[in-house]
């Protein structure tokens, strides 16, 4: 698998190890890691500590950003996550669903 350019290949092979030993697609795997940290709070919780620690300690990214409280780092991301809809709204309307698609799929 080819890995973009500031991409986590961790990330990555955690997706791949989860989709090989279920037998579905990377997509799939995701959508249900998702799912089931939506569903365990104490699970989301232990996975967002070790994706901090891997990107923003080890790695040093956003380091700025990881010495946050969870408070303000739950509302950076709220505000990043209304302003990416906000923009996704405002696609749909001025250029159709087509536009927000290729977004989406591009990010």
């Amino acid at each position: 698998m080819i890995i973009k350019q500031n991409e986590c290949s961790a990330c990555h092979i955690y997706t791949y190890k989860l989709a090989d030993k279920m037998q579905i697609n990377e997509s799939d795997a995701s959508d249900m890691l998702s799912e089931i940290l939506s569903q365990d709070a104490e699970l989301n919780n232990l996975f967002i500590e070790m994706v901090e620690n891997i990107h923003m300690k080890q790695r040093m990214m956003a380091v700025p950003f990881s010495i946050k409280s969870r408070e303000a780092k739950d509302k950076y991301i709220d505000s990043n996550f209304r302003n990416t809809l906000s923009e996704l709204s405002s696609d749909l309307i001025n250029y159709g669903s087509d536009i927000v698609y290729r977004k989406l799929l591009i990010s």
